[in-house]
């Protein structure tokens, strides 16, 4: 009974040391544990994304042809500024200071010359000068291409 009892105080004495190094193991591993929890945190998120279904987007001319009117078509209502003009001078700052009600500025164009189309300042065209009920108007006699007008918008 005697060797019962020291046994059993062996077996006790000896877990509470067992104890203290499976703890001391537990710890350790939790230190390691919460070493790596700032590296995982500072790792980057990836998320599943989803795209939208990639159609075919070929048509035909006929097909073609009429998005490009309706595309047009949005344009038309816009408004732009025309312009005409009827020549161009160069002139002092003294010179313009001068100026007085009745006075001339002599313009380098020529008289009987065409005077210049502007669309929003842009040069598109010449034309002759005429009246209509008493208004100037202008007789178009020479447009650009379209190229040229759509390289100078």
């Amino acid at each position: 009974m005697a060797e019962e009892e020291n046994e059993q105080e062996t077996t006790e004495a000896q877990q509470p040391e067992e104890n203290q190094q499976a703890t001391a193991g537990e710890q350790t591993e939790q230190n390691q544990a919460e070493e790596q929890q700032p590296e995982q945190d500072q790792q980057t998120q990836v998320a599943e994304s989803r795209f939208a279904e990639v159609t075919d987007t070929s048509q035909d001319a006929e097909e073609q042809s009429e998005v490009h009117r309706r595309n047009l078509e949005m344009l038309y209502e816009i408004p732009v500024t025309v312009s005409v003009r009827l020549g161009e001078t160069e002139m002092s700052i003294r010179d313009l200071l001068d100026l007085r009600q009745n006075s001339v500025i002599e313009l380098e164009k020529v008289a009987d010359e065409d005077v210049d189309l502007l669309i929003n300042g842009v040069h598109v065209g010449k034309g002759d000068v005429v009246v209509v009920n008493d208004k100037f108007g202008l007789r178009i006699t020479e447009i650009t291409s379209k190229e040229e007008r759509l390289k100078n918008i």
